[in-house]
This record gives structure tokens, C-alpha cells and sequence, in this order.
């Protein structure tokens, strides 16, 4: 009889951590450098031989809520200046308030991935549309690997003005983070309510028959 009591309360401790984090890739839009290829979106910030300024935007979206870890994006560079990457909120369609940046250095004059990792993490709400951004360097001429067309995306041609544009390249990122999982069921509740009843008739006949 001790050992029913013992189990049960194991059990439903058991049962209660089931309620933890998970990491997770929370939105994706590409699937290898493969894929991607060569093809990019120019970012660039020259001078010379014209002036040209040109920033990209893209919006997505998470199927569950969860606290941001990291991003990845495939850059393609020629002027060799770091890049900002920002993560932004929505603001009527176009890139909102900026929610965490950082500044990428870029090597190499192909498609390559590079990594960001979240400082302040903060968490994205599920169905809510961010934008991920990215912003030339100074004098630089770098590229967003794409993946496919079609869709709608936030350019900048002159700093800190957004249009919206469609029928454009999507560039290729993902976002990554953790999520909790779901709140136990009522019934999950209810079982711990009759386990726990069970525990003390046990425990009352145990002490009857003492």
C-alpha cells in the first residue's frame, strides 16, 4: 500500500513536466544554400559612380508564440561594410518599430549563411506579422539570397522610408526560438484532482487499519 502512494504523486509530477520549453524553427522559407543558388536582392549604399541607396524589408509571421532566439539569413557581399539586420513590428503594412538589431560583417562574394543570436529576446506572438530588415553600410553594395517570386516585400530607397512592393523575390531567413508548450487540458486537471482524492483514501485506510 505505501508504494501506491508513492506512485501516484511520481506520476503526476510526471505528468506536470510535460509543461516545458522547446526550441524550435518558428518561421523558414528556404531549405538549403542549393536552393538558393546565386540569385540575391541588391542592398546598396554607394556613392559613387551614382548615389544609390536601396534597404529590404521582409514580413512573416509564427505559427505558436515564442520567445526569439536566433536568425538566419543568406547575404551575398561585394563592398565588404556590415550590414544592419533588424527585426521589426508591423505598422499598417510596412516595417514598424524596430524590436532588436544587429550589425552582420559580411565575408565572401557568394550566397552564404550567417547567424544572429537574440540579446534581449523578445517574444513573438503567434499570427502577429515582424518584418526582418536589412540595411547597406556605408559606401557598400551587398545581396539577400532569394528563394522564390511572387511575393510582397518593404523597400527602402531612401533611409528610413518604406514602400511596399509585390510580385518580388522573397529573401531567404529563418527565425528561431523557444516556445512553451500547452497549458495541461481541464482533464489533465480533473485526473490530478482524482489522484489526489485517491491518495487520501488510501492514506485514511491505511491509518484505520493501523
Amino acid at each position: 500500500m505505501k508504494k501506491t502512494l508513492l506512485i501516484l504523486p511520481m506520476s503526476m509530477l510526471m505528468l506536470l513536466g510535460t509543461s516545458s520549453a522547446r526550441a524550435e524553427v518558428l518561421f523558414t522559407d528556404w531549405t538549403s544554400l542549393t536552393q538558393v543558388g546565386s540569385g540575391y536582392l541588391s542592398l546598396s549604399n554607394i556613392t559613387t559612380p551614382v548615389t544609390s541607396y536601396q534597404a529590404l524589408a521582409n514580413p512573416f509571421s509564427t505559427t505558436d508564440t515564442a520567445t526569439l532566439t536566433s536568425i538566419d539569413v543568406v547575404m551575398d557581399t561585394r563592398g565588404g561594410a556590415p550590414i544592419t539586420l533588424a527585426l521589426a513590428s508591423d505598422s499598417n503594412g510596412l516595417p514598424g518599430s524596430v524590436l532588436e538589431s544587429w550589425s552582420l560583417t559580411l565575408s565572401g562574394n557568394t550566397n552564404a549563411l550567417y547567424s544572429v543570436t537574440s540579446l534581449l529576446n523578445p517574444v513573438l506572438t503567434a499570427g502577429t506579422t515582424y518584418w526582418l530588415e536589412a540595411l547597406p553600410g556605408a559606401n557598400d553594395n551587398s545581396g539577400w539570397g532569394v528563394t522564390s517570386f511572387g511575393h510582397t516585400i518593404a523597400v527602402s530607397h531612401s533611409a528610413g522610408i518604406w514602400t511596399a512592393t509585390t510580385n518580388e523575390w522573397e529573401s531567404a531567413f529563418d527565425v528561431n526560438g523557444t516556445a512553451a508548450s500547452a497549458t495541461p487540458e481541464p482533464s489533465t486537471f480533473a485526473m490530478f484532482g482524482g489522484a489526489g482524492l485517491l491518495a487520501i483514501t488510501l492514506r485514511n485506510r491505511q491509518r484505520k487499519t493501523k
